[in-house]
């Protein structure tokens, strides 16, 4: 039986962008419309640094994933900053789409704003930081030859 994926953008629900040490999120944006599944930045951001923390004191280890029901949260580490997506689990989506997604994503960010990441050692003015959502729509709503194809044949058959 064929089973389609969509594109990865399409499941993005939503991408937090911390700063490891402190826990303090610099950028978030949420794609969820259902008020009642909208996440607490303050509560998810401090959760998550806390669980990023005890993953690497406790195991060595780096935290990839954690997977719920329907949704599966994805961690990405660069430099001093700790980038959380969190991708919804509805619908099968492509493992590598999705990591060409967060690496763009993650790239994108660092072109913008490599220079305070650089000049600046307390990130505390965050307002600096909202102007990524313009570059991040961009990123979404720009699609590939394979995107294209696998919304069309999802479109053919969508169960």
């Amino acid at each position: 039986m064929f089973t389609p994926t969509v594109p990865s953008c399409s499941l993005l629900e939503n991408l937090w962008v911390l700063e490891k040490q402190s826990g303090i999120c610099l950028f978030e944006k949420s794609f969820v419309e259902n008020q009642s599944e909208k996440i607490s930045v303050d509560l998810a951001s401090a959760f998550l640094t806390a669980i990023s923390s005890f993953v690497d004191e406790t195991f060595s280890d780096g935290i990839q994933s954690i997977d719920f029901q329907k949704r599966k949260i994805h961690f990405r580490f660069r430099g001093r900053l700790l980038f959380i997506f969190i991708f919804s689990k509805s619908v099968k989506s492509a493992h590598r789409a999705k990591e060409k997604l967060m690496n763009r994503i993650i790239d994108e960010f660092y072109e913008q704003y490599q220079h305070i990441l650089d000049e600046q050692e307390v990130l505390s003015n965050i307002s600096q930081f909202s102007s990524f959502s313009d570059k991040l729509e961009e990123i979404l709503e720009s699609k590939s030859p394979l995107d294209h194809l696998l919304t069309f044949l999802y479109a053919l058959n969508p169960n």
